[in-house]
């Protein structure tokens, strides 16, 4: 209860008292000597009822007065406990004498957290704030209190010095108070410490731009880069140049010393390649073992020495994984804007030229040229369309005649894939062997190869022809993989072929991969039945000892030893040499690549045993091979 309160009620009380009470004593008393008696009672009581009213509102306010006071007590206690556990700083500004800086008036106690000073240094401080201030966000920030001024409000962030010398980064939010005339009186502002945003943000940023392993530039960042430098390149008539770096032999290295010494090495080659190059380049990787380095105005000329020093600072020798390394590189070369307009079509011509370097025995540099650039976009083009050829029944077997040396009747034919390409016609084994092996299609194309092979086998005995021996090549995947004694067996079984009329080749060089697995496979080829030849013999390993070891049944001497038989003494020495070991072997030899009548006269003089080439037929159609089987001798038709 206020005090206007208190005098009311005892006005009001006083008022009524005094009419009332000689209103009371004039009906009560008649006696006039008693009337001034009753009426000094009246007031002695007057003044005893007004203490006891006055010290009953008195009272009543204090009670009133304590229970506010302990209600704004426990609510300032509320208060200060909620500004102690937030996790952003609360202060209030008032303005200063002389229209000086503004004074904290108040800061909660979250801010020696977030500044490492106590309160009582902000409070005493007036320039603390201003001076604490990133000096590259101080600017800024003053331009922002100008603004603030004006609109009332500001929403904004800045780094603030620490007291320990880090900055953080704080986000800022002030509201402008005022009174009835619209004059600041004031600032209620919040402070809330982003430092870990800000860090979190730039780690993704880093991630988004930058290689994990090695800290480069990313592929991201590389084009951000390029884009700037090729558009002033242009715009000056400026060169620039690309170059694609590719560790040789990495993979080796890789599955050798484990992947762990792996990424050792590629850390220590993405420093010394940044080390070697000038501040404005740019080294980028682009996954495993390969670097796309952009150099601004730079010419062909200049490329030409900074690839010698790149490749000096590869061979420095390393040390990884206890051992001393000696690497080398192959580098490709593209130069702006003669090879390209943009990043992509560099970086395409440089990883041309770089493909040409490794052809050409790699620890190489290779400059872009049209041609090797057409050569490789066919040849990707060729690997996209293999993937399809099986699918969409591309792939056709033809079958090439294999002779018994003395009579020239038809013992056997050897399948060989070729791939009808929907424009470029019959393509030979020579355009996409090599590349179905690159993209890991060679185990599906041989698995087709074989199941062929043996329908057509089915095929001509379901005819009533006579069936000879098919060979079929067997790839290296091929022969690794662990199911393959289990699918010739199905697909003997599916043609219900007795397994003698397959011979399996295998070249030197595969069967010499792993000798103790070549041999436990082969014994369970053996015990399936089917026949096994080395092909190509004697030009591998040029190893004899392990033929003993392998369970094979014929030898196929390489067309290289047979094209100069006619001529060339020393071929006609090596021929007879195999001969001679094969019998002694007891295994049958076949010559392949005989093309004039002057070869066979001195393999049939040697004891060759069947022959193969030109001279009998050409890989054929498997309906030429049927009028063979069904018309005899061979030499009657032969190309």
């Amino acid at each position: 209860m206020t005090a206007s309160r208190i005098v009311a009620t005892f006005v009001l009380f006083g008022t009524i008292w005094l009419f009332a009470a000689d209103r009371v004593i004039d009906l009560l008393v008649d006696d006039t000597w008693a009337i001034p008696i009753w009426r000094w009672l009246k007031g002695f009581t007057s003044i005893a009822l007004s203490a006891v009213l006055i010290y009953w509102l008195v009272r009543r306010a204090e009670r009133m007065q304590q229970k506010l006071e302990l209600e704004t007590a426990r609510q300032r206690d509320r208060l200060a406990h909620m500004l102690d556990v937030s996790p952003a700083v609360i202060y209030a500004l008032k303005p200063s004498e002389h229209n000086g800086p503004w004074i904290v008036d108040f800061v909660s106690h979250k801010i020696e957290q977030v500044s490492g000073y106590p309160v009582d240094y902000w409070l005493g401080h007036p320039r603390l704030w201003r001076d604490l201030i990133h000096p590259d966000d101080l600017q800024r920030v003053l331009e922002d209190q100008e603004r603030f001024k004006t609109q009332g409000w500001l929403h904004h962030e800045y780094r603030l010095r620490h007291a320990d010398g880090h900055y953080c980064w704080l986000d800022d939010h002030m509201v402008m108070m005022r009174d009835e005339e619209g004059q600041p009186v004031g600032v209620i502002g919040a402070w809330l410490d982003v430092s870990n945003r800000h860090r979190d943000g730039e780690r993704i940023r880093h991630l988004a731009n930058y290689d994990a392993l090695t800290g480069l530039p990313n592929r991201n960042l590389l084009h951000e880069r390029a884009r700037h430098v090729l558009a002033h390149a242009a715009q000056q008539r400026m060169s620039a140049v690309v170059l694609h770096v590719n560790i040789d032999h990495f993979s080796a290295i890789n599955e050798t010393l484990g992947h762990e010494a792996g990424d050792q090495l590629l850390r220590e080659m993405a420093q010394r390649l940044t080390h070697t190059l000038r501040p404005q380049d740019t080294v980028s990787r682009m996954g495993a073992d390969n670097f796309i380095i952009l150099l601004p105005g730079a010419c062909a000329r200049d490329a030409a020495q900074i690839c010698l020093r790149l490749m000096t600072g590869v061979a420095e020798p390393l040390a990884v994984a206890d051992q001393e390394l000696r690497l080398t590189a192959s580098i490709g070369v593209a130069e702006f804007p003669e090879d390209g307009p943009n990043l992509a079509a560099l970086s395409q011509a440089a990883e041309s030229a770089v493909h040409h370097a490794k052809r050409e025995g790699r620890n190489t540099v290779r400059f872009f040229s049209r041609d090797v650039h057409e050569q490789v976009r066919e040849t990707l083009t060729l690997t996209r369309e293999l993937r399809w050829a099986v699918e969409r029944e591309q792939l056709v077997l033809h079958y090439q005649p294999q002779v018994d040396a003395r009579t020239q009747q038809l013992v056997g034919v050897e399948a060989l894939v070729r791939w009808q390409h929907p424009e470029h016609g019959l393509l030979s084994p020579a355009r996409f062997i090599g590349l179905a092996e690159q993209a890991g299609l060679i185990q599906d194309i041989g698995t087709w190869v074989l199941r062929e092979a043996l329908r057509q086998l089915a095929s001509w005995r379901d005819q009533g022809l006579p069936v000879v021996p098919v060979a079929v090549n067997l790839s290296a995947a091929q022969f690794a993989h662990p199911g393959l004694v289990e699918l010739l067996r199905q697909m003997l079984q599916q043609f219900h072929l007795p397994p003698e009329w397959l011979e399996l080749e295998l070249t030197e060089s595969v069967a010499m991969q792993n000798s103790d697995n070549t041999i436990a496979v082969m014994a369970s080829l053996k015990r399936l039945g089917v026949k096994l030849s080395i092909d190509d013999f004697g030009t591998g390993y040029s190893s004899l000892s392990y033929l003993r070891r392998f369970a094979i049944d014929k030898l196929k001497i390489d067309r290289s030893f047979v094209v100069g038989l006619s001529h060339d003494a020393q071929d006609e020495a090596i021929i007879t040499g195999v001969i001679n070991l094969a019998r002694s072997l007891g295994l049958h030899i076949l010559a392949e690549g005989v093309e004039t009548p002057a070869q066979q006269a001195v393999l049939c003089r040697h004891g060759c045993d069947v022959l193969q080439g030109y001279l009998f037929g050409r890989p054929m159609a498997a309906e030429h091979i049927a009028q063979l089987l069904a018309h005899p001798p061979v030499a009657a038709i032969a190309a």
